[in-house]
């Protein structure tokens, strides 16, 4: 079986026809336990990153992990462009190796995986800085795979607390296609909103967009809410002042990049 596995790429559509799904609970269990091993030391991980000048936009990045005697490599690509043409904006693959002869393992389609890491980001936030608290108001500035798996993924492990979900995006309807998708798959309430008026009321907001310049102003925000960064450039500065005056929590996927935005994320 094991020969099996390494000759051929599995593709997401392979792995569900053989009974193989990935479903949020499997990647929020997984995470956990790297999470965990992680603090103990246990596993490390490099991440490149290097971005295609000649298409603006365009990045082609690789994380490398590894844990006891296996490595690991996600690449991915992404090209928002890829959308005028009818492509998906991402690829995904996965590779795990035997790190003591370097045999290649399994290779895997990991568009889902990658995105059921950013969900669970969300979950984290929920289960650690918002620990105990109930009718949660989140605002997600975020349409698409991403948004999608912030939602299933607290769907699966914090609907307890969470009392609605408001969606906002910049396209006309896409937040309203997700939430009507969505909708009946999840215990709590999911509404998409047009603007920003019942951003004061949320108690965790969530940014994952592409935008170039914020995507809130400071004082729309409560200042005891959690945030949630997945992008680089959508957050005000002023607002990361304030956090660090009021002792505030924030969250950032990506830390190098947004310090690259000269964000002090150290002094943070």
């Amino acid at each position: 079986m094991t020969g099996q596995l390494s000759q051929m790429h599995w593709s997401e559509t392979d792995l569900v026809t053989l009974g193989v799904p990935i479903p949020p609970t499997l990647v929020n269990e997984a995470l956990t336990g790297y999470w965990e091993s992680f603090a103990n030391n246990l596993v490390g991980h490099i991440k490149y990153v290097p971005f295609i000048k000649d298409a603006p936009s365009w990045t082609v990045g690789a994380l490398i992990g590894f844990f006891g005697k296996y490595s690991g490599v996600k690449d991915i690509y992404f090209a928002p462009t890829n959308s005028e043409i009818g492509k998906p904006l991402q690829h995904v693959e996965i590779f795990l190796r035997d790190k003591v002869n370097g045999e290649c393992l399994m290779s895997l389609e990991g568009a889902t995986i990658s995105n059921g890491r950013i969900g669970w980001f969300a979950l984290a936030c929920v289960n650690l800085l918002l620990q105990g608290k109930h009718d949660i108001n989140v605002f997600l500035f975020k349409t698409g795979k991403d948004a999608e798996a912030v939602i299933l993924s607290l769907n699966d492990g914090a609907t307890t607390g969470i009392k609605c979900i408001l969606v906002l995006s910049r396209g006309r309807k896409s937040n309203q296609d997700l939430v009507d998708k969505l909708r009946s798959k999840v215990q709590f309430r999911l509404d998409a909103v047009d603007d920003q008026k019942l951003l004061p009321k949320a108690k965790f907001v969530i940014t994952a967009t592409n935008a170039s310049k914020p995507v809130f102003e400071t004082n729309e925000i409560v200042p005891d809410a959690v945030t949630l960064s997945l992008g680089i450039n959508d957050l005000p500065t002023d607002y990361i002042e304030r956090l660090l005056t009021a002792r505030g929590h924030i969250v950032a996927d990506d830390m190098v990049a947004m310090e690259s935005c000269n964000i002090d994320f150290l002094e943070l």
